[in-house]
């Protein structure tokens, strides 16, 4: 767990702020969108949106990381073993 927590952490630093907020805010301390839009004055469809664009960013970035850690291990596979496809 200590180790996934780190990685969640180090996901959130690759957000601007107000993605970062939103996130910590919904999946961390458990707000609802209502409860959040009414904390940060926006409306409840603006933190939707700033969930959904965190999400994707979380996503190139850890993507973009695993592929950087990885590089070299993943091989195209060999004329004979597609043959065997």
């Amino acid at each position: 767990e200590a180790y996934a927590n780190a990685e969640w952490m180090e996901l959130l630093t690759c957000l601007g702020e107000k993605y970062r907020v939103v996130m910590v805010l919904y999946y961390m301390e458990g707000f609802r969108i209502r409860d959040i839009a009414s904390m940060l004055g926006i409306s409840e469809s603006a933190v939707k949106e700033r969930l959904s664009v965190a999400r994707k960013k979380m996503e190139r970035y850890y993507t973009r990381e695993c592929m950087k850690n990885h590089a070299g291990v993943l091989q195209a596979p060999s004329a004979q073993q597609i043959s065997r496809m």
